[in-house]
This record gives C-alpha cells, structure tokens and sequence, in this order.
C-alpha cells in the first residue's frame, strides 16, 4: 500500500482527491479500525444487558440448515483470519474481530435463546461493516486511474474476502426468525396458532431488496385467479384491534386528528424521513456520474478516476436508490394501512355510541325555500345528507384523502434536499448563472402556492357538493320499488342529475386550477434554465459543453420532477386539509349517549325531545311499569308511542326529570332491523345457541312453516336487511330475536303491525300466554284492542302526554279464541307461492342493496377500453385530436433536447456561435412545449368532463344502485391515466428511436431490456388487477357494516356488550381488506425493483457503448443520446406503472358501461299508442290471469277473473301468501303475465308504455317512503301539479290527528303545511304520519284506480277510521283495490275477494260472505274483534 502511494502522489502531488481516497484505504487497512470495531460492539452489548429487563418471551423458530451454513461460514472466515495474521499480512485484531463474531453466535444459539434474533443481528451487523472496511481497504486504490494496473492482493486475502462475502450472503438470504406474537389471545383470534406472514419470515433480501416473497402471488395471479386466501396474511403487528387503543389513547393525548396521527406514527415518520434524506442523496448519483463521465470523454488526459467507475455508478446509483426509496414506500404502505384501520374503527366507535344531542335532524334537513316557484331550485335539494351518508363520505373520502397527503413526508424532505444539492452542483459548473436561475426559480414559486390555495377552496366545496350527491343516491336506493311504483324515474334522475351537474361545474374549477398548477410547476424550471444559459453563455462568455449543458438539463430536470410532486403532492394536502378539518368537526359535534342509571324500567316527571330543533316532546312522563309483567302502551299514530321506548333505552334527550333502565333490553324497532347474515343468526344475535330454547321461540313466533320453504331453512342468508322476507318475516324474526335474548326487559315497538289475524293470534298465544316470557318485563307498543285488553298494566299517550294508565296487575291471559285458534301447521304458506316471492326477491336484491357492493363484470379488453372511452370524449374527431395534442407535446419537448444537442455541438464545428440565435429558438421551444402542454391538459380534461356527464346520465336513467366509487374514478383518475400513458408511451419511443439512431448497436439491447421489462410489468398488472378487485370488495362490507349498524343502532345499544362485538366484526372485516390493500401496494415494490434493474441495466450499456464509440460522434450527440438512455429506465418503469394504474382505472369504466347497458324494463316494441283522454274511468277487469314472478318460477295467480266497476270500493283478504299483494301489483306490471289479460279502462294494460299506466293510478304501501326536502317535494316531485292541488289535498288529511304539530306544552300548536320540512329518512315523521302523507299523495293525483297494500296495518282504529273517510269523500269515482289485514276498515266496502293459494275462494259483499259462513266468516270469527263486526253485520 505504501509503494502504491508514493507511486500515485509522484505522478499527481497535491491532488486533493487522490489523497482523500489513498487515506480512507489506509484507514480501513488500519488493524486498530478492526479492534475499535470489537470493543464498540461489546459495548453496545453490554449497554443493552444492564438494561434488559428479564421477562417471559416466545422463542424464535430457526431454520436449521440456514443456521448450519452460517456457523460454517463463520468459521471458515474466522480460520483463514488466524491464517493471514500468522503470515503477517494483518494484525491480531483481525482474527480477533471474526472469533469474537463466531463466539458471540454460537452464544446467541446455546445459551440466550430468549434473545438470539437480536444478537444474531447484531453479528450479522459486524460482518457486514467488516466486509465494508476490507473492500474499502483493498478496493478503493482500484478506481484510480493510475493505480488500476499497479494494485494485486494475495490468495488468502481473496479467499478471506470471500468467505466474508459468504456470511453476509448467507445472512441476506437466510429467513427470518420468527418470533410469536406475546399478545393476548382475545386480541389476536388464532394468531399464534397460525402459520405467520411472510413478510415476518422472509430473508433480509427478499424483505428490503427484492420483495421476493410476493413472487408466488405475481406467478400465481398472472396463471389463474386469485382469492382472498392466496394473499399474503395480514403481520401480527398490523391487526386492526392493536390499534383502536393506540389511536385513542394518541387522540386523547393529541386532540386533532393531524396531531393525532403524529404521535401515533412517530417512529414510521422518523423512519420516512431517514429513508427519504438517503433517497434525495442518491438521487443525485446518475447526475454526477453523468457528468463526471460526459467530462472524461471531452477531457480524457485530465481524468483522475477510471471512467469505467461512473459508468458502474449509472448502474449502481439507481439500484441503492431503489432500495432506498421503495422501503420508504413500503413503510408508508404500513402507515396507511394502519393509519385507515385506526381512523376507520375510530369513526365506528364515535358513531355507534353517539347521542341524540349530535344534531342530525340541523344536518340533515333542508333550508326550505317559501313559494312554491323555489320549489325546483337545486340549492334546496343539495343541502340534505343522511347520517349514514355523512359517515360513508367521511370513511371512503375523507379517510382516503388524508392518506393520499401521505407523500408529504418525501416531497417536504427528500424533496428539499434534492433541490439544494441539485442547485449546488448547478453552481459548480455554472458559478454565478446559477444564482440567477434560483432567484428566477424562488420568484415564480408563490404562482403554484397562490393556485394550490384557490384548490384548496374548490376542494371543500367539492367535498360538500359529493356528499350531497351520495346522500341523495344512497336516498333513492332504498326506495327503488316506490319510485318504480309512482313513474319517478325521471323525476328522481333530475333531482340526481342537478346536484351532479353542481358538483361537476365546481370540479371544472378544479380541472383549471391543476392545469394552471401543472403549467406553473412545468414554466419555472425551464425558465430557469433558460435564464442559466443565458447569463452563463452571455455574461461569462464561457462555451456551453455537453458535460454543462445535459447535466444541467437532467438537474433541471429533477427540480422540475420535485414541482410536479410538489404539486400534486400540494394539491393531495389540500385535499386532505379539507378533510382532517372534516373529522375534527365529526369528533367535536359528536357526543357519548349517556345511558340512563339501571334499575326497573320507570320514569319519574321526565321530559324528553328526539332532537334539539324538535318541537314534539314527551311532557312529564311519570310511569312505573309493572315488573314481570306485560305492559302495552297505545294511542294514535304521533302520540309518542315509539319516543317513549327510544325515551327508556336514552336514546332521546332527557330535559328533565329521572329515568332507570336494565343494562340489557331486547328491543324489535317497528320497522325490522335485520344483519345480511343467516336466519339463525340473527336470531341468536351473538348469544350462545341453546337447541330447546331456540326451538320454543321458533314454534312461538310461527317460523317453523317458513324455514321449511326456505332453501337452507334458518341457515339461509336473508340479504340485507332481511331483503328476501317479507314484511310479516322480518317482523317475526326481530321479534324471535328480542325473545331469544335473555334481557330482563323486552321492548316491541308494534310487533304485530305487519301480521294477519291469524299468525298474529298465533304469536300473542304462544309468546305471551306461556312461560317464554316468564320472570321477564315486557313492553309492547300495539294498536290491536283485544291484546291491550289483556295487558298487566296500560298506558294511552296522546300527543306526547300520558292520558291513561290502567293497573291490572295479577290477571291471567289465557289463549285468545283458544277453541278456534290454528295450529301452527294450518297457517302454512303455499309453497309455490313462497318459492316466487322469494325468487322475485333475490331479483330485487340487486338493485337495492347497498350501492358500494362491487358488481361482476365480464372480462373485456381494457386496452380496447381506452379508446372507447376517449370517444365518450365527444367522438372520433375529438379523440384523434386528444391524442394530436398529446403528440404535439412530447415532439416539443423531444425537438427542445435534441437543440440543445445541436447547440453545444456547434462549438466544435464553428469558430464563432451565434449564442443569441441559438438561445432565442431554445426560448421559442420552452414556450412552445409550455403552451402545448396546457392545450393537452384543457383538452383531455374537457373531453373527461364531457365523458362523465354524459355516462352519469346514462348511468342514473338505466339504474340506481351503482358503484360510487366507480363515478370517482370517471371524474379524474381514469383521464390523467390517460394522459400520463400516452405522454410516456410517446417519450419512450421518442428516447428509444434517439438512442438507436446515434448509437445503433444499443438498439438490440435495448429492446431486449424493454421486453423484459414489459414482461415483468404484464404478469405484475394481470396480478395487480385481480388484487385490485379483491381489495374493492374487501372494503364493500366495511361500508355494509358501517350501515347496517348505524340502521340498527338502537337495537344495538340496547343489548348489553353488543356494541364491543359489533366493534370486533368490523376488525375482523378491516383485517380481510388490509390484507387485500397491502397486497396490493407492495406488489408496486416487486415490480418496481425489477423496472429499474431494467433501467439500470439499459444505462450500464449506454454508458459502455459511450466510452467504445468516443471520438468517432460528437459530443453533443453523445451527451443527447446518453441523456436519453439513462432516463429511459426511468420512462419505462413510469410507463409500465401508469399502464397499470390505467388498466385498473379502466375497470370501473367498464362496470358503468355495463350498468348503463342494462336491458330497459320495458322494450319499446309492440307499445299501442294511448287515447288522448284515458283512463276515463276505473273498470278493471282481469280475464283468466296466470302471473308468475320468474318465468321459469311456479303461478302465484292461477286463472283469476273479476271485473271492477268504476268507483267500486273492494277489499282483498287472505292468509299471508295467499296472492293478495300479487294481484294488486299486477295492476303495475310487476310480475310476468303467463296467460289472459288485465284490462283497465278497456285497454290490455300490456299494450299500454309501463310510464304512462304507473302515472295513471296511484299505490299507497304499507311503508311510505318519504325524500328529504319539504312536503311539497313529496307530494309532487315531479313538480306538474298546482301548488293550490297540494294544499287542498293537506288539507284535507288535516282532520286527522296524527297529521298535527304539537308544542311544547302538547297542545296543538299548528297545521303541517307545504313548506313543512322532510329530514333525511324522513326521521321528523312517525310512522302514521309517513303513511297519512303517503294518502296525500292519492288525493293530488286523484287517479281513477288506487291501490291500497295495507296501507293502515299499524294505525290505531280511530285514524283507520278517519283515513277511510278521508278517501270516501276526496277520491269519490276513484275505483280502490284495498289489501287489508282489519277487517273492521272494510266491513262497509262494495265487495270483498277471499284469496287463497293463487286463487279467488269468494267475492262478494261483506254481509253477504259474512251469512254464507264459508271462508270470510271463519276470518270474521277467529279475530280479536269477533263480537263488534257481527253487530255490524246485524245492522
């Protein structure tokens, strides 16, 4: 080593570099450096036993033969060592550095197990830095010019150095130790049991390098499909139930959600920063070879380092910042993915244990606008959202956004250090120019920031009018069947289309806004190279070189790839600004229900609101309910009845006064809450299955018959909400389920609304009249007489004030008519009938289930896609000119590199160059590609706009219930996809047709690294597509979760520890979608490590091709073409990324596509036209009808025929299952017509457009659906009736109680009028009141054929009366088709139709069926009201 220093330091004395090399070389070569390396390493051991604290730890799993191999290795080194010492080439230190390495891991193995992973780490450590030391020793002097020739080593170094490299080798690609999880099992279900990650055991290679373990994923996913079991498991270290107490006890000690986050992920945070400083470092090392080798071609006598060794740096630099970067991505995967559990189960938490005092209804409800010509202003409409929307947008927006702002950490790190390292080496080689380049760079700065401000703006108003949209979509969903019932399609599709039409108005802003950000960040570094040229070759007179010249292009370029990070980034952190200010506003408004003291259900002189802004209270209520008992509170519909057990559970505000209540109720809502999960299960809801006890309530509440039609019995799946059961079954399973439960109290609100006399008999005999109920309190909200008569105890409420109690505590109920009461047996359903409805039911299911459910697409070519879509744009034309401009474009940027190649070529072929010639074309180009960029960008974005009206539009006119995440991605992704792959599939032909042509024989290798590289990225997007769906569908039952519980959440609260459980589900369904969503990043590290060893590749050759053919191109094409093949890598990988991301995107074009495709309901096709003045009257006939509701499904209807006389009043009765509502409905043409015809008003209503006979009569269902807005709204949201119409029609419903605002003291304070307002789920409504609105509507449209389908099942007799009335005397000539379930509302209508089995048993009047003592009478007689209805008869 000395000989080599005194030769190098004779040929260059005083050359700085030189000396710094040839002392790091001593340095490493310095035994001391090994010893001081042996007493470091005891040191830290020490330090961390004196503070290793003895406690119980799994112990880590070895794999033996890697184990093996490592020893040997050791050993082997630490052999040859002694060796080399004996023969005096080393010290003693260095035999001691490897013994003490060997020793410390045959320790770590025999004697602390406890702690072996950490000292084998630590071994592998010090071999690792001792590689290091001796490569630096012997290596360094090898990339000196001069001593390149000079340098030779010994045998036994070289083997030494080898059997060093093995150990590390080893270690590299030696599995991890996999340590068991110590954590409790209730935490982590089965964990420990479970085979681990294989991210947790996969080598250091695979887990920092290669990302090998996902290799199996990517081959298998790229042969054959994929399911949620062939990904990667979820780490033990990221299961979502770890981290709900880590961000609550981070919010408590933060506030914010941002400083939340901050101490939450402190560590990964500090680890990104790390990563993200080496990442700026070493991007900068392409750039310096870059020069240094551009400088050693122009000036070969001058080099001091071999050339060869920058070239390796093309290679080597891209690589390590590779690794580099892609960990730091691969932690900002892990930080998102548990920064969404955390939030995600954070938001469940706040919402499922919200009070009353949140303020829904102030949210909720729109500001109505008085007038009726306000009626249609879209400002209306767009201030309404539900709390479950509000809370979806909050989880799928706001959520998302505030981790797409998770770059901020790079752009705010790495990206400073690039910049000023970047701007130091400019000035370098540019001196003072420099300067003035940066002062021009720092003035056009504030011109992104002042646009990405406005872009802030625009993104919280954009948020807002996006959930308006949802809410009023996730509104329309539900109540599908009524709008298809009234012809409200078009209406509903308008009042959609408005607030859409708002929303993109508003994201047209947005699009200018990122154009003129993208134009900003684009000007400012080209600018300032132009102003660089200019004072360099101006002011200083210098030449411009190719080394200059193209350094200073790839630096620019580099800032500039800064500015657009920076830019977008800006433009994410907007966004997500929004959207922490978003759920920071949810955290602050949202108050903890306060659950009332326990004790025996009683109120004490309480008060209560259902909100803040509610008028109606409950006033003074003082009640103690008998205990063990049944207590029945009745009263008219708006009474208060529901409001008082909402009241007992607290989920109402309590103003004054005191309430007890057990911890543990089973409550049945009036309107049936049901999970998408099995019959069984919800019935058991979470409790342990008891076979006996679970066969009682069954047979109690009539389900056996059910179970025995259904496929699976009690294990079919019901869909959501009890979506394939009828009314009458989802009551009776909410009721199973409150009965099941063991709760010493039992709330049911109206439990016998929605069934027939018979199975309601059933129930009240064998639930109430036996031990099911024994020792137990229950509270039952009824409007049936004959079961109040039977209370323990009875409360009448009347306009929210108690106005009877009746204590009848100690009587005896005995079965109701017990002589002629059914068996269970004889109220069997028909079995065909039960096989159609639920046929027609699963039907259904598709467009009313929840709109987040990911539809299955057929597989399409999503290259062809592409170019589909862009024909949305506005045609052929408009496509072939998106693509022009594109074109454009990158030909600009291309012809703006290749002049500045002819620039600095032109020294060495002119004496005197005409610098302002060639400066004032380059300035013309940097304007021309500025300009054309943004036309790009006006153009694309136009056309995408143009695109997402068009097929949001087509999208609402075919169906409802699509995906919303799939209109997302149509309002931006999919056209920057776009964009961005056809601006580098274009760069990359550019770069390669550059290369080829100035260096011809690249062109082979080249295209061969191309290949490889599109192959990688081929079976990389094969997988990352099918990843990408599963994790679409991971997130679709989060969302379901999300809503089922917020619907079901006073069934919820009310039972005891149900609340924790529900919480625990959502885990499990956040583990299944995290596991899917980390797949899916981390495949970006597999294929974007392989990319750019690609890439480094392609630069390796170029630059070897560059040092054979110096001297025989110039130096500008050189520099030209080597510019471009460095860069290529970089294009590629891009290109292979955004092709990928392009693909993805363009599956949810594809799936709006196929929704907008979906076959009309009714074909246009053999459609009579309609007589100018029909219907003029109301006869209907049905003549020999058979109706199914599948084709190939069993007759519901079996040759039915009657004919109506106009203005006839008919009542249609019948067991449940019997075709009553099917023979109504058929009037709508619901159900398919197999054979005969329904004529109404003398026309087949076959022939008749579906539109226009839905118009011509008018349904009231057993369940009015209401829309937010006012009750002008829903009485008319077509918008085609006279305001004095809906008036006269309110009024005439006014007589009816319920329809009356009470005040605070209960006394009648006003009229319900037009402007009256509707909240979301029309929750400012009872139950009555929805219904009495839904009568309303009937007297607008005055239609000459109306429908009842127990439209009064849950109205008290009294408001029964006076609606019955009411439709007397305002629909008089109306023919009315009533399906009833009390007999007492029909007894005086024109005839009645027995239905049984699909068939008409008896017609007739009342009084007539009633003497002829056949079925009607048996009906008459087996009722709670036996004796009234035959006094009625008899007069």
């Amino acid at each position: 080593m000395e000989e080599v220093s005194r030769i190098v330091l004779a040929s260059q004395p005083g050359d700085e570099v030189l000396r710094r090399i040839l002392g790091l070389s001593k340095l490493a070569s310095n035994s001391n450096t090994h010893a001081g390396l042996v007493a470091f390493s005891a040191l830290l051991i020490l330090l961390r036993t004196v503070s290793y604290k003895d406690q119980e730890e799994n112990a880590a799993r070895v794999s033996i033969p890697y184990e093996v191999c490592s020893q040997l290795a050791r050993a082997i080194t630490f052999g040859f060592a002694c060796v080399l010492a004996s023969r005096q080439d080393s010290g003693w230190p260095t035999p001691l550095l490897f013994g003490y390495a060997f020793t410390l891991g045959i320790f770590g193995r025999v004697h602390w197990k406890s702690r072996r992973k950490e000292l084998i780490y630590h071994v592998n450590s010090i071999l690792g830095i001792a590689l290091v030391i001796f490569l630096a020793s012997d290596g360094l002097p090898l990339v000196l010019v001069y001593t390149s020739r000079e340098f030779h080593s010994n045998a036994i170094k070289i083997a030494l150095l080898t059997a060093l490299a093995s150990c590390n080798i080893i270690a590299l690609l030696a599995p991890q130790e996999w340590i068991p999880p110590s954590i409790s099992q209730d935490l982590i279900q089965g964990q420990s049991n479970e085979k681990p990650s294989p991210e947790e055991t996969c080598s250091y290679f695979s887990y920092y390098v290669s990302y090998g373990w996902l290799t199996s994923l990517i081959w298998n996913g790229s042969r054959r499909g994929i399911t949620i079991e062939d990904l990667p498991a979820l780490p033990s270290y990221d299961e979502p139930l770890l981290w709900l107490p880590r961000i609550l006890d981070a919010r408590r000690r933060g506030g914010s959600t941002f400083r939340t986050i901050a101490i939450l992920f402190r560590a990964e945070l500090a680890m990104m920063i790390f990563l993200s400083t080496i990442t700026a470092v070493l991007e900068l090392i392409v750039p310096f070879a870059t020069y240094q080798l551009l400088d050693s071609l122009a000036r070969p006598g001058l080099a001091v380092i071999n050339p060869y060794v920058w070239v390796c740096l093309l290679f080597l630099g891209p690589n390590f910042r590779a690794i580099a970067f892609q960990h730091s991505a691969f932690i900002i995967t892990r930080l998102s993915v548990r920064l969404k559990i955390s939030l995600v189960q954070e938001l469940f938490q706040k919402a499922i244990r919200r009070g009353e005092k949140y303020g829904k209804v102030e949210s909720s409800f729109d500001k109505v606008n008085q007038g009726r010509g306000n009626r249609a202003s879209p400002s209306k409409h767009n201030q309404s959202s539900t709390m479950t929307g509000e809370i979806e947008t909050l989880m799928s927006y706001d959520v998302d956004a505030i981790i797409a702002a998770r770059d901020i950490v790079l752009c705010s790190v790495a990206g400073t250090i690039v910049e000023v390292l970047a701007m130091m080496l400019l000035y370098r080689m540019l001196g003072w120019p420099s300067m003035v380049g940066l002062a021009v760079l720092l003035a056009c700065l504030p011109l992104p920031v002042y646009f990405a401000r406005r872009l802030s703006i625009v993104q919280g108003q954009i948020m807002k009018t996006t959930q308006i949209r949802i809410s009023k979509i996730a509104e329309c969903l539900p109540a599908i069947r009524t709008i298809k019932y009234f012809a409200w399609e078009e209406a509903m599709s308008d009042r959609i289309n408005e607030a859409r039409q708002v929303e993109q108005t508003i994201m047209w802003k947005r699009a200018l806004y990122t154009i003129a950000i993208i134009m900003s960040t684009d000007l400012a570094p080209f600018l300032t190279i132009l102003v660089m040229f200019s004072c360099y070759v101006l002011g200083t007179g210098k030449p411009l070189t190719t080394a200059i010249a193209f350094t200073s292009l790839t630096l620019v370029e580099i800032i500039r790839m800064q500015f657009v990070l920076m830019s977008s980034v800006i433009n994410k952190v907007s966004q997500a600004k929004v959207s922490l200010h978003r759920v920071d506003q949810y955290f602050e408004k949202v108050i903890e229900a306060q659950r009332h003291p326990s004790g025996p259900p009683a109120f004490k002189d309480a008060t209560f609101s259902r909100s803040q802004s509610s008028q109606f209270k409950l006033m003074h209520m003082n009640i103690e309910f008998i205990q063990n008992g049944l207590n029945v509170i009745t009263g008219p519909s708006g009474s208060g009845k529901t409001s008082l057990l909402l009241s007992l559970l607290g989920e109402t505000i309590l103003e004054s006064g005191k309430v007890t209540c057990p911890s543990d109720v089973g409550f049945a809502s009036q309107t049936a809450w049901l999970q998408h999960a099995t019959i069984r299960v919800n019935i058991l809801f979470n409790s342990d299955f008891e076979q006996d006890r679970y066969d009682s309530v069954i047979r109690a509440c009539c389900l056996i018959s059910d179970f025995e039609q259904l496929p699976c019995g009690d294990l079919t799946n019901i869909g959501e909400n009890g979506t394939t059961l009828s009314g009458g079954q989802r009551q009776r399973v909410a009721l199973a389920r409150a009965l099941y439960s063991k709760a010493s109290l039992i709330l049911l609100d109206d439990a016998f609304s929605a069934l027939d006399v018979h199975t309601a008999v059933h129930v009240f005999n064998h639930c109430f009249c036996s031990d099911l109920l024994l020792n137990r309190t229950t509270i039952l909200v009824t409007q049936v007489p004959w079961i109040a008569d039977e209370a323990d105890f009875l409360v009448k409420l009347d306009g929210g004030t108690v106005v009877l109690t009746q204590n009848k505590q100690g009587m005896v109920r005995i079965p109701v008519n017990a002589s002629q009461i059914m068996l269970c047996d004889e109220v069997k359903l028909d079995q065909d009938t039960i096989h159609a409805e639920q046929v027609f039911k699963d039907e259904e299911l598709s467009l009313t289930r929840s709109s987040y459910v990911e539809p299955e697409s057929h597989k399409r070519n999503t290259k062809a896609l592409f170019y589909r879509y862009m024909v949305a744009f506005g045609g052929h034309r408009y496509a072939i000119l998106a693509l022009f401009t594109a074109f454009l474009a990158q030909t600009s940027f291309f012809v703006m590199m290749f002049w500045l190649s002819v620039w600095v070529g032109a020294y060495d072929h002119e004496d005197s160059v005409d610098v302002r010639f060639y400066l004032g074309v380059y300035a013309a180009l940097i304007a021309s590609f500025n300009f054309l960029t943004a036309v790009e960008g006006v153009v694309f974005r136009n056309g995408a706009w143009i695109a997402a009206k068009t097929l949001h539009q087509n999208l609402i006119k075919a169906v409802f219930g699509v995906s919303l995440k799939d209109i997302n991605s149509l309002d931006g992704r999919i056209v920057e996809s776009i964009q961005r792959t056809t601006g580098l599939l274009l760069r990359l032909l550019f770069r390669v047709t550059a290369v080829g042509s100035i260096m011809p024989i690249f062109a082979l290798p080249t295209a061969v690294m191309c290949l490889i590289g599109y192959v990688v990225g081929d079976l990389y997007t094969k997988t990352a597509a099918l990843v990408k769906r599963l994790a679409s569908e991971s997130q679709s039952p989060v969302f379901a979760h999300f809503s089922e519980v917020l619907a079901g959440i006073t069934v919820i609260r009310a039972k005891e520890g149900m609340a924790e459980i529900m919480q625990r589900q959502l885990a499990e369904k956040l583990c299944v979608h995290a596991r899917a969503w980390e797949a899916q990043f981390n495949l970006n590290r597999w294929v974007y490590m392989r990319s750019e060893l690609a890439a480094s590749t392609i630069a390796l050759g170029a630059g070897i091709i560059a040092l054979t053919r110096s001297g025989t191109v110039s130096a500008g094409l050189i520099g030209f073409s080597l510019t471009n093949a460095v860069t290529l890598g970089q294009t590629t990988i891009q290109l292979v990324r955004a092709m990928n991301e392009l693909e993805i995107e363009m599956t949810s074009f594809d799936r709006v596509q196929e929704y907008a495709e979906l076959p009309a309901e009714e074909e246009s096709e053999n459609i009579a036209p309609v007589p100018a003045k029909w219907p003029s009257s109301g006869i209907v006939e049905f003549c020999n009808v058979t109706v199914r509701y599948a084709k190939n499904g069993p007759d519901v209807l079996k040759n039915v025929s009657f004919s109506l006389k106009a203005g006839e009043r008919v009542a249609i009765v019948g067991r449940s299952g019997s075709g009553k509502s099917t023979l109504a409905l058929s009037c709508l043409r619901v159900a398919h017509v197999v054979s005969g015809s329904i004529f109404y008003d003398g026309i087949d209503i076959a022939q008749l457009p579906l539109r226009h006979l839905r118009q011509s009569l008018t349904i009231i269902p057993q369940e009015t659906i209401l829309f937010s807005g006012d009750i002008a709204d829903n009485l008319d949201p077509t918008n085609t009736f006279d305001r004095h119409d809906l008036e006269n029609a309110l009024n005439a419903c006014s007589n009816i109680s319920a329809l009356t605002n009470h005040n605070a003291t209960g006394e009648i304070n006003s009229k319900m009028s037009l402007s009256t307002p509707v909240t979301a789920g029309a929750q400012n409504f009872s139950h009555g009141q929805r219904q009495i609105l839904g009568l309303a509507r009937a007297l607008v449209k005055r239609s000459k054929l109306i429908l009842l389908d127990e439209a009064t099942a849950s109205m008290d007799y009294e408001t029964d009366s006076a609606i019955q009335e009411v439709l007397r005397a305002g629909l008089k000539g109306s023919t009315l088709i009533t399906i009833a379930h009390r007999l007492r509302t029909i007894i005086d209508y024109d005839r009645v139709i027995v239905m049984s089995e699909g068939k008409i048993m008896e017609m007739g009047s009342p009084k007539e069926l009633f003497e002829k003592k056949g079925l009607f009478a048996d009906m008459v007689r087996q009722g709670g009201e036996a004796e009234e209805l035959v006094k009625l008869f008899q007069k």
